[in-house]
C-alpha cells in the first residue's frame, strides 16, 4: 500500500470519527436544553442578544465607511426575524404545540 492510500484512509477515519463526535455533541446538547426551564431560557436568550449586540457595535466601531442603508436595513431584519423565530421556537412548550397544523 502506498504512502497516499495510506494518507486517505487515514483522512476517512478520521473524518468518520469527527463526524460521531459531532452528531454526540449535538444530541447531548439538544437533550441538555430541552430540560432547561423557562427563566433558564430568558437568561440564556438575553445572553446571546447581549452577545449579538456586542457584535454589532465592535462592527460598527471598525468599519468607517458601513455601506448602504438598504443593505444595513436589510441585515437588522433578518437579524430580528431570526432572533424572533429562535424565541418562539425556545419557548415551545411540548411536541403538541403545532397539532393543530395537521389536523390532530
Amino acid at each position: 500500500m502506498s504512502l497516499i492510500q495510506r494518507g486517505f484512509e487515514t483522512l476517512e477515519t478520521s473524518a468518520a470519527t469527527l463526524l460521531l463526535e459531532v452528531d454526540s455533541v449535538l444530541r447531548t446538547s439538544a437533550l441538555w436544553f430541552s430540560g432547561l426551564n423557562t427563566a433558564e431560557r430568558t437568561l440564556g436568550v438575553c445572553g446571546f442578544i447581549v452577545f449579538l449586540i456586542v457584535l454589532m457595535v465592535g462592527a460598527a466601531r471598525r468599519d468607517r465607511d458601513p455601506g448602504s442603508d438598504l443593505r444595513q436595513f436589510s441585515g437588522a431584519l433578518v437579524l430580528v426575524v431570526t432572533v424572533a423565530f429562535g424565541l418562539g421556537w425556545g419557548f415551545d412548550q411540548g411536541p403538541g404545540s403545532f397539532s393543530y397544523l395537521f389536523g390532530r
